[in-house]
């Protein structure tokens, strides 16, 4: 199993763990969490009523392809 920090890489790893200490950071994330649960939900419920989809390529990628650079 791969360890977070041999997933991201040992320096964005510590950047990662340096910003997770910093209220201002601490902050951002949390409010980012609270939209997804409140005003973000609402807009996709609406979308979701109004038949309306991506029109955008996505979707999880084959495990063996590279991951793309946009």
């Amino acid at each position: 199993m791969f360890t977070a920090r041999k997933r991201m890489g040992a320096e964005a790893f510590a950047e990662y763990r340096s910003a997770i200490h910093a209220p201002a950071t601490v902050h951002a994330m949390l409010e980012d969490y609270r939209a997804g649960l409140g005003i973000d939900r609402r807009y996709e419920e609406a979308d979701r009523t109004a038949g309306r989809r991506l029109t955008c390529p996505g979707g999880p990628a084959p495990a063996a392809a590279p991951t793309p650079r946009w």
